[in-house]
């Protein structure tokens, strides 16, 4: 097994899943007898753990970087063990646009391969038993907290599979429709009670810097309305932790005008004093803020707001929430340590 300076082998491995594109790799794939392996990051061996931990399982797989192309689940020993290309993680999110549900459907998918106990047959790897494994994966995320788009993207974008049915994988309509299925009766159930997700990666960074939004950024209202707003301090000043980000088109994540709300899970409540407010907003409730487009923002005021906006980030806000309750539009926006 490899250690901090030096990689390790896997070999003589009969039964594996793969994480594959085409029969011919597949082919290829066993035909390998020895898989050079290295130990992984810091952040890939958390984004195994909170999926464990979430589904109430110790942590007992290794988990390693090798010279494959994608990802794989194998017994080795009696071992249960999950190895990945090594810059695999990395380049998915990236391609998918998302901050880590590409690479958590993979680690979810390997998972979901030993908790099925799919190396007790003679041919772990089929079309059915990766289905089971997308299940299992689609469920996963959905109580993790990815919206439908995100957990269906590292299959329907094709970056991991194809049009094609093969010998051992299903085709890309077939996992699809096995993933939404899963992540559509998993939200029915949850009844979108999903876990509060993780700090981002930068949560321990001092922005230095507070975006705060003015009537020319604030489309949603009249100036007249507003101006009252903030005068009479008739608006809420809120603690939470976004839990969710809504965009009018999934396929582009990295522009503030198509961020159409955010769903934050309230940790305090300043402002519970104010007489109209019945005591405030009850910690623990999931509100959906609709937020400026950041049209009339500057370049570097566009980047720092995207940079707060991002799911699992802890945040200050002020909000003007009339009617029902259901409707509620930030005008300030701030940045909070976990």
């Amino acid at each position: 097994m490899p250690t901090k300076k030096n990689k390790g082998v896997v070999e003589n491995f009969k039964k594996a899943c793969f994480f594959v594109s085409s029969q011919k790799e597949i082919d290829s794939l066993k035909k390998v007898s020895k898989i050079d392996i290295e130990l992984p990051t810091n952040r890939e061996i958390e984004q195994v753990r909170q999926i464990t931990d979430f589904i109430g399982l110790p942590q007992n797989f290794g988990i390693y970087k090798g010279n494959i192309r994608n990802a794989m689940a194998v017994v080795i020993n009696g071992k249960r063990i999950i190895i990945f290309r090594k810059d695999l993680l990395r380049r998915i999110d990236r391609a998918g646009g998302s901050e880590y549900w590409s690479s958590m459907f993979i680690l979810a998918h390997e998972i979901g391969h030993h908790l099925s106990n799919h190396f007790s047959t003679d041919s772990p790897n089929s079309k059915d038993t990766e289905l089971e494994a997308d299940f299992f994966a689609g469920s996963v995320l959905c109580r993790l907290g990815a919206s439908l788009e995100e957990t269906i993207k590292p299959v329907s974008f094709g970056f991991l599979t194809t049009s094609l049915d093969h010998n051992n994988h299903p085709d890309k309509k077939s996992r699809v429709a096995m993933i939404t299925n899963a992540w559509n009766s998993t939200n029915f159930q949850l009844n979108n009670t999903f876990a509060v997700p993780p700090p981002p990666p930068d949560d321990d960074i001092d922005f230095g810097t507070q975006s705060i939004f003015t009537q020319e950024d604030f489309h949603l209202m009249h100036d007249d309305l507003l101006n009252n707003i903030i005068e009479n301090k008739s608006y809420y000043e809120l603690e939470g932790i976004i839990t969710r980000i809504h965009y009018n088109d999934s396929r582009y994540f990295n522009s503030p005008n198509n961020i159409q709300e955010i769903q934050v899970e309230i940790t305090k409540d300043n402002t519970g004093f104010y007489e109209n407010k019945e005591g405030g907003v009850k910690i623990g409730t999931r509100i959906l803020v609709q937020v400026p487009t950041g049209e009339e923002m500057c370049h570097a005021c566009i980047l720092n707001y995207l940079s707060i906006l991002v799911r699992g980030r802890k945040i200050r806000f002020k909000t003007y929430i009339f009617g029902s309750g259901l409707d509620s539009y930030m005008f300030y926006l701030e940045k909070l340590k976990r």
